[in-house]
């Protein structure tokens, strides 16, 4: 499944698919990237990054002006407008597409290409097209043998079957695309710049990034291998970084089942849990699986909370703030963070069933809908009228929210987290076996290959 994100710093800015990690689009911005020196971009060593983008950004905002007065009039070509007045000057003259020219008619294994414009040693192709043309929308002019195709389907089309092109850029002039070849035409990946939303808004921090990551010298090669470009060792580096990332979170996320699956079979209070247990009416396998969706319930609650997602449309400050500072797995992260709150009491899991239950019916005086599914009583009932003690879930909340990097404790982007990459961690989780070992005075999950 494809997924759409946005930054949660750039407005106008959305990353489909996985053609970047949408955080290493921050790292762009703050220039913490490799290769991003000014005269990595062609500037004068003399000259400041940032003082030239404001320089681009005033040429940038002036030519969109001009645009946006001209494109509504009837009586102008909207091809001039949008593409030779607009489009053009804003690659040549701001992100220094230097050498784009006119395409001539591509031709490759019998299919034509109807591009218009290559640049950076013809090894970019673009498709500059007028403001009327949506660029997911099929259309006959963008076909082949009569069959209509979608502008951004022709690139990634193209892009797919030459070997000489790895990336390349589509604009209707309002958004524009950066694509690469991708195996998949059933799930889109690019990054979109929301152009119109940009200027009109006045977006600088929104333009200093694009400017930053589709300026010229990140697609144009440094020999004749399209590969050799900066933006694709950064691509390289964000996905390794992110599957560390992941890894990381497996095992945060294996270590936070051990913390539950101990905590709650092992409290004084879980005698009807244990009993089931021993007698069979509850199977490790279906202990192992209500762990899982308490941890699922915790990742959700991650996720919404820090996208500000969790609450109805309606809900007021007042209640959003309640929530925060009362009800919210926010403040149990915190807490997690300070080992001042790990003690033997059970107030913190107490807590935690009320936003629960509240989330499987709803909680207008909280302004949370009711949401049914993962938090339905059916879910996870033999653990929510166990118990756990508070040290054991501040430590299991503290697995899943952040990891060692180093010497340093880095957080979990949840905020940023797509559902594939959720998806394979819980694909991996899959793979473990529970074990329970019990004895006359003890209980221990553990998980196959653990040492007990």
């Amino acid at each position: 499944m494809a997924r759409t994100r946005r930054s949660h710093r750039f407005t106008a800015l959305k990353v489909e698919g996985g053609i970047l990690p949408p955080d290493f689009l921050q790292t762009i911005a703050e220039l913490e990237a490799p290769r991003q020196a000014s005269s990595d971009y062609g500037i004068s060593k003399s000259l400041a990054i940032k003082e030239e983008l404001a320089r681009y950004w005033r040429i940038a905002s002036d030519l969109y002006s001009a645009y946006a007065e001209r494109y509504p009039r009837e009586d102008l070509s909207p091809r001039r407008v949008g593409v030779s007045d607009w489009l053009v000057p804003l690659l040549r003259s701001v992100f220094n597409y230097d050498d784009l020219k006119k395409a001539g008619r591509i031709t490759l294994d019998e299919r034509e290409y109807r591009l218009t414009h290559h640049a950076c040693g013809s090894s970019v192709p673009l498709l500059l097209v007028p403001r009327h043309f949506d660029m997911d929308k099929a259309d006959r002019r963008f076909g082949h043998e009569g069959r209509r195709q979608a502008p951004h389907d022709l690139m990634q089309e193209f892009l797919n079957a030459e070997d000489a092109s790895l990336w390349g850029i589509v604009s209707n002039g309002a958004k524009l695309r950066i694509l690469r070849d991708n195996p998949s035409l059933t799930r889109p990946s690019y990054l979109e710049a929301d152009l119109e939303l940009i200027f009109e808004e006045e977006l600088y921090p929104d333009f200093a990034a694009l400017w930053l990551s589709i300026h010229a010298s990140r697609l144009r090669s440094t020999d004749d291998t399209p590969s050799d470009c900066i933006i694709e060792t950064w691509r390289e580096k964000a996905h390794e970084t992110g599957e560390r990332a992941l890894e990381n979170l497996r095992v945060g996320v294996t270590e936070s089942l051990r913390q539950l699956g101990n905590g709650i079979v092992q409290h004084q209070d879980s005698k009807d849990l244990r009993a089931a247990l021993d007698k069979g009416a509850l199977s490790r396998e279906q202990y192992f699986q209500q762990l899982l969706r308490l941890v699922y319930r915790l990742i959700f609650l991650f996720s919404t909370e820090e996208r500000n997602l969790l609450h109805s449309p309606e809900a007021t400050e007042e209640q959003r703030k309640v929530y925060a500072e009362g009800y919210s797995l926010s403040r149990l992260r915190e807490r997690a963070e300070r080992r001042r709150h790990y003690d033997n009491h059970r107030d913190l899991w107490q807590s935690l069933q009320i936003t629960f239950n509240a989330l499987a019916r709803g909680a207008p005086p909280l302004g949370l809908p009711a949401l049914g599914g993962l938090f339905r009583s059916d879910q996870c009932p033999d653990l929510d009228s166990a118990a756990i003690s508070n040290e054991r879930l501040l430590e299991a909340i503290r697995s899943l929210s952040s990891f060692l990097s180093g010497s340093a404790l880095v957080r979990v982007n949840y905020r940023d987290m797509g559902t594939e990459e959720l998806g394979s961690v819980y694909e991996s989780l899959l793979e473990l076996q529970p074990l329970i070992v019990a004895n006359a005075t003890h209980w221990t999950f553990i998980f196959l290959g653990d040492t007990n």
